[in-house]
């Protein structure tokens, strides 16, 4: 071959050696070499680049393991403070249970003094 093969593609490199006469083993080996080569380069290239995005995947699970811890911190919070409003809606209703209860008691003391001041008169009446 007499151009560069260093431009080339890996793909066009092995076409390049399939049409290359086997009687020409220095231009076979050379160009067999320059493919490998770059297969070599590609290889590291994509070992990086998978090192890489192992490093970020590694962040991104930290950050959602970090959120998780958080939210979980915050569920449990929020579980405390829903069990104290209950605790005080339940202490609050006995409360208001106990209140209307004297509330119902004295209601009814009321209207039987209210009877008995309205009956009152009637029975002075007919007394005389």
């Amino acid at each position: 071959m007499s151009f560069d093969e260093s431009g080339l593609s890996v793909d066009d490199l092995l076409k390049s050696v399939a049409s290359t006469s086997k009687d020409q083993p220095l231009v076979w080996n050379k160009t067999i070499a320059i493919a490998n080569a770059k297969m070599g380069m590609e290889n590291n290239r994509l070992t990086q680049r998978t090192q890489e995005l192992t490093e970020e995947q590694i962040e991104v699970s930290r950050i959602a393991n970090d959120l998780t811890e958080k939210l979980l911190i915050s569920n449990e919070r929020a579980s405390k403070d829903s069990e104290r409003s209950a605790e005080l809606m339940n202490s609050a209703t006995q409360q208001l249970a106990q209140s209307t209860k004297w509330l119902t008691i004295a209601t009814f003391a009321l209207v039987l003094f209210a009877a008995i001041q309205a009956l009152t008169p009637f029975l002075a009446l007919h007394q005389k």
